[in-house]
């Protein structure tokens, strides 16, 4: 029986607990695309142990450049919107 082979990502990068993998695809006529996959990994106390934790991921699959795009846009103008709001949280 032939073991079956899992596709990797062409890149990924990591910044704390966020992760982005960049996937070569190939659609029914041949043509190569590129997808996204976003994912965050949480650490959670066990429920039935309190002194383990376990990680679980998030994923969202098949981002496109343009939803990148989009994320980085809607982060920024949060960033915006907030600009102080951490700061004022933290002094009360």
């Amino acid at each position: 029986m032939k073991k079956q082979e899992f596709k990797q990502p062409k890149e990924k990068v990591r910044f704390g607990k966020i992760g982005l993998a960049l996937w070569e695809n190939t659609n029914r006529d041949g043509k190569c695309f590129n997808s996204f996959s976003l994912n965050k990994t949480i650490v959670k106390q066990d429920e039935n142990d309190k002194s383990r934790f376990c990680g679980q991921r998030v994923s969202i699959n098949g981002l496109t450049w343009a939803d990148l795009r989009n994320i980085v846009q809607a982060v920024s103008e949060m960033e915006l919107k907030t600009v102080g709001i951490d700061e004022l949280a933290e002094s009360g």
